[in-house]
């Protein structure tokens, strides 16, 4: 430590203008009144921030306006004043408590700038959040459409009784649909060279099953239609011989019949079995 005794006049006014251009203090320093004479131990008090035995007894310390400082920490800042005119540029000013600088704390320390936190604040920003959340889901609520079903079920009845009316073959549908299947697609053609009827159902597992019949040749008729193409056996349906055809990846079946008028496909990624089942109740 540095003994109190070695810090002459010169050393303190030295401080003093190290402090002006600073704004800080210089390491505290405790300084017993015993030791050091009055007006020594004020200019410490006033310049480094240091702590006195016996505060009362150090002298008042004008102003140079010739008003007295009523605490240490006043003399300290009015000595930055008056030290900063010796110290400073004569372009540079040290500002004062007067001229915009804020007020002391209670122990003496100025108090800190910026937003100061509070509960009522982050209650208030958490209240702004779900405001915002619940004005972004109301929209999304009002904007929201309905997306039409693109295998809506449809009535087949009165296309089937046209097609029987029209056609020269016998026009086929199931007797009864089997339990949850429905009815997506039906179409009868009448365009030459070929007159096709079409009847396209989903089975309760959202598999496709498709009856066509047409009355064009009969490989070109089954190729349009499905992609099952390799032969995989033969099966006797209503009485009458159908092909087995099987996709080459596995994922599609069709049971081919070809009569004297008329070419009719059963075909669907349904199981072969659902599709025979299927053939079973066309009347």
């Amino acid at each position: 430590r540095r003994s109190v005794s070695s810090l002459t006049p010169s050393r303190v006014a030295a401080s003093a203008r190290l402090y002006v251009v600073t704004r800080r203090s210089v390491p505290q320093l405790r300084i017993h009144s015993a030791r050091t004479p009055p007006h020594l131990r004020a200019l410490l008090s006033v310049v480094c921030h240091a702590d006195v035995d016996d505060a009362t007894s150090a002298p008042q310390i004008p102003h140079a306006d010739g008003v007295p400082a009523t605490s240490a920490w006043q003399a300290r800042d009015r000595m930055a004043v008056v030290s900063a005119g010796a110290a400073q540029p004569s372009g540079d000013r040290v500002p004062s408590e007067g001229a915009g600088e804020r007020p002391l704390a209670g122990n003496g320390e100025r108090p800190r700038r910026g937003y100061q936190r509070s509960a009522s604040g982050l209650i208030g920003a958490l209240l702004a959040v779900l405001a915002l959340i619940v004005v972004v889901w109301a929209l999304s609520q009002f904007q929201h459409r309905p997306i039409r079903d693109p295998a809506a079920p449809v009535n087949y009845s009165g296309a089937l009784a046209a097609a029987r009316k029209a056609a020269p073959f016998a026009v086929l549908a199931p007797a009864t649909p089997q339990a949850g299947w429905r009815a997506t697609s039906v179409y009868y053609d009448d365009r030459p060279p070929t007159l096709a009827w079409h009847l396209g159902f989903l089975t309760a597992e959202s598999r496709y099953v498709g009856l066509e019949q047409g009355t064009g040749g009969g490989s070109q008729f089954v190729r349009s239609k499905t992609s099952a193409i390799e032969p995989d056996g033969v099966v006797t349906l209503r009485s009458e011989q159908w092909r087995v055809l099987t996709s080459p990846d596995g994922s599609e079946h069709a049971l081919v019949h070809r009569g004297s008028r008329v070419t009719t496909v059963v075909t669907g990624t349904a199981p072969l079995r659902q599709l025979k089942s299927f053939t079973t109740s066309l009347r």
